[in-house]
């Protein structure tokens, strides 16, 4: 039998990519997803990417009825939690909301977890919990902190997780620290969705593209080459692969693992702006406005952990994230 993960969040951008390369590896994902940030239509389009039948559950994470029938359904072993609310400026607009979902819930669902002995548990974390007094790149045992109610909700994820399994001999625990992934899957079918609520950097690239209005760069004075903030971009389909990966590394490891999960480099965002300009053959209306509150100036991944214990290394390069971006939107919005 193939392994059965439970992939929360399955129907978002990072899930969905996720459960595209668990399939490809031979697992067989189970989705779970309220679609309050993702679009059913997602598991049509990865029924037909994958040509197969995807098991898939509309209901909230932390919904105990569901997740019972769930696990009585099916033999799973794994599970991959990716159903977070994650945009930092609406988390600043509206806190509370984040740290219900975000802390409250994952505590009902870890809890669950645990009682029904899974062999292996992936949270996805952030990069936005690493301190702007590191020294960039930041390895996994730097400084963490936040500047915003997201970071805080990622912090105390990891902190409740580490918590509640770190007594249990029978569940290993994988935390993936994200940086910025973009990009989408190479046939153009799913992607990073254009929605009331993006604050993703393409998806505001395509808005300011379609609504002919500026794509606005936070921040002109940042200690940067060009003043501009500095991100660590990584194709999504690098990093859903991360996961496929560290599930099977914890069959064999013991205990808690944390990894970065980057390129390792850090772009600027007026270099992403003139590499996406290349790529595409367009010209970006592009105004500075002042500094975004919650952002860090410079962060990016050492990323040497996981390249050396999972055997993982990024496959797509700044110009293929541009142009597999561009492709979903001409595909789908264009």
């Amino acid at each position: 039998m193939n392994d059965q993960i439970l992939v929360t969040g399955g129907l978002g951008y990072i899930g969905s990519h996720t459960v595209l390369d668990l399939v490809a590896k031979g697992s067989e994902p189970i989705i779970i997803d309220d679609c309050s940030n993702s679009n059913i239509e997602v598991l049509h389009k990865l029924e037909k990417i994958t040509g197969k039948k995807i098991q898939f559950y509309n209901a909230d994470f932390s919904d105990l009825i569901s997740l019972d029938m769930i696990f009585k359904n099916h033999q799973i072993n794994s599970v991959i939690h990716f159903a977070a609310f994650k945009s930092v400026p609406d988390s600043i607009q509206n806190p509370l909301i984040y740290y219900a979902n975000n802390i409250d819930n994952l505590k009902i669902f870890a809890e669950f977890i645990k009682e029904k002995q899974i062999k292996s548990f992936v949270f996805s974390s952030s990069a936005s919990i690493y301190s702007k007094t590191n020294n960039f790149p930041v390895n996994e045992s730097g400084i963490l902190g936040y500047e915003n109610p997201y970071a805080f909700t990622k912090l105390c994820g990891e902190w409740l997780i580490k918590e509640l399994f770190s007594n249990s001999q029978k569940i290993n625990v994988g935390i993936l620290r994200y940086f910025n992934p973009i990009g989408n899957h190479s046939s153009g079918f799913i992607g990073d969705e254009l929605t009331e609520s993006s604050t993703n950097i393409m998806p505001l690239i395509f808005k300011s593209i379609i609504n002919k209005t500026n794509f606005k760069i936070f921040g002109s004075d940042y200690d940067t080459e060009d003043g501009s903030p500095v991100r660590d971009y990584i194709h999504v389909s690098d990093l859903a692969e991360s996961h496929s990966l560290m599930c099977e590394f914890l069959k064999s490891n013991q205990g808690i693992h944390t990894f970065n999960v980057g390129l390792g480099f850090g772009v600027s965002v007026k270099q992403l702006v003139n590499k996406f300009e290349e790529v595409s053959d367009l010209s970006l209306d592009a105004k500075v406005e002042d500094r975004r509150e919650g952002d860090l100036p410079i962060c990016y991944a050492d990323n040497s952990s996981i390249v050396s214990k999972l055997g993982w290394k990024p496959k797509y390069d700044l110009g293929q994230m541009c142009h597999d971006s561009f492709e979903f939107f001409k595909k789908n919005y264009y």
